[in-house]
């Protein structure tokens, strides 16, 4: 999968306008006003960046509202590390335009083995750097007649409590 440099100037712009991480929800129309993008390039790029899991959908109306995702700490035991500030790496398949909906999500602690579970079920060669999005890997799948999917690697904190979501910021 290739992107241009377009594509990463875009999505850095979105998330620069939504950070610092307040959970504050914007509206799409918010930031079409603020980038003064075309409809069409906005819905594309914020539509990736929930395929990606950088941005997470709040609520809809006339214009989406969405913000950055927060990292939240799990609920299941299954998916809880020792060290509330490791990182590990979520490996899903999820439609390339869609709002969110993923399939085959899988935590892994290697990366090596995290990307073979979505060579094996994606049959992919190789993921590309999302650019202008960090920790973020991915691949384009589908085919004519198919629902064009984006196979996906990212970093993902896991927590152990839920009394300090981001050790890392103090």
């Amino acid at each position: 999968m290739s992107f241009t440099e377009g594509q990463g100037e875009r999505y850095q712009s979105i998330i620069e306008i939504l950070s610092p991480q307040e959970g504050t929800p914007t509206s799409t129309a918010t930031l079409e006003k603020e980038l003064g993008w075309e409809t069409d390039d906005l819905q594309k790029a914020v539509r990736d960046l929930i395929a990606f899991g950088e941005l997470e959908l709040v609520n809809t109306s006339q214009h989406a509202r969405v913000r950055l995702r927060q990292p939240r700490p799990s609920t299941s035991r299954q998916a809880t590390l020792a060290d509330s500030t490791e990182y590990v790496w979520n490996a899903y398949i999820t439609e390339r335009h869609g709002l969110g909906g993923t399939r085959a999500r899988r935590l892994y602690d290697d990366r090596e083995v995290a990307e073979e579970h979505l060579k094996q079920i994606a049959d992919i060669d190789t993921l590309t750097p999302v650019p202008g999005v960090t920790k973020v890997w991915c691949a384009s799948i589908g085919s004519k007649g198919y629902t064009p999917e984006y196979a996906v690697l990212r970093r993902e904190p896991i927590f152990q409590r839920a009394d300090d979501p981001y050790p890392e910021s103090r």
